[in-house]
């Protein structure tokens, strides 16, 4: 499910957006200037001083060579107790033997330190690896997104305030009820009450009527007393009759 997001200004989301700008391009800056560093003490372990100790072996045997030669032509031309004291010639031939022995020292040093800094190289190039990933491919994208959003929502922002609002007086009067309607419903009602009233009260009561209908037909209606006090043989002679 995914999760929503509580936008309340499209402000936020272009500055988010040149944050995340800025951090990109300072980020391939640092990694950029590491890899170089990197790369150059690479250079310079396995190839310069590789190559610095190694001509140094072979300068160092031929010096130890040339103090050796030395040594022995001052001993063989001067034999037996006369010969000169070859002491110089001695120190020069073991200073030769501790240079080319520090040389060689070198570089067994240099290949221990090689295997040691590659190794490092490759785990820095490993747990690296993930944000060169992201920076080239999943920064774009982020953007891209962010970009397309705030355009999405710049837009509907000018559609809601490009269409014309509706009040609650007008949306009433469109559907034919509202304050206006009930307060002239109100009037109309108040105002023909009276009429009815006055209407009610010049028409005639329904007593008023019975004796006017009674002598439209000539015929004078009975009373109930004097049906009640007439007696039967009376009744009787008036239906003989």
């Amino acid at each position: 499910m995914g999760r929503l997001a509580k936008v309340t200004s499209i402000d936020v989301i272009e500055h988010f957006a040149a944050a995340m700008t800025c951090f990109g391009e300072d980020a391939k800056t640092s990694i950029e200037g590491i890899d170089m560093e990197v790369r150059r003490a690479l250079n310079w372990i396995q190839r310069e001083q590789k190559d610095y100790w190694t001509q140094r072996i072979r300068r160092g045997w031929d010096e130890v060579n040339i103090a050796r030669k030395e040594l022995e032509r001052k001993l063989m031309f001067y034999p037996g107790d006369d010969r000169p004291s070859a002491h110089d010639e001695r120190l020069a031939l073991e200073a030769a033997k501790r240079r080319l022995q520090l040389a060689q020292e070198k570089v067994e040093a240099v290949k221990r330190w090689s295997h040691r800094v590659q190794r490092e190289v490759n785990e820095y190039i490993g747990a690296i690896q993930p944000l060169k990933a992201w920076l080239e491919f999943e920064l774009p994208k982020a953007l891209t997104d962010l970009g397309r959003m705030a355009r999405a929502l710049e837009d509907y922002v000018a559609l809601e305030s490009s269409a014309e609002p509706v009040f609650p007086d007008e949306l009433s009067g469109l559907i034919g009820f509202g304050p206006a309607t009930a307060a002239q419903g109100e009037e109309t009602t108040s105002s023909s009450q009276p009429e009815v009233q006055a209407k009610a009260e010049d028409s005639p009561s329904s007593e008023a009527l019975e004796p006017q209908a009674a002598s439209t037909n000539g015929i004078e209606p009975p009373t109930a007393r004097s049906i009640e006090t007439e007696s039967a043989p009376e009744q009787q002679e008036k239906a003989d009759g």
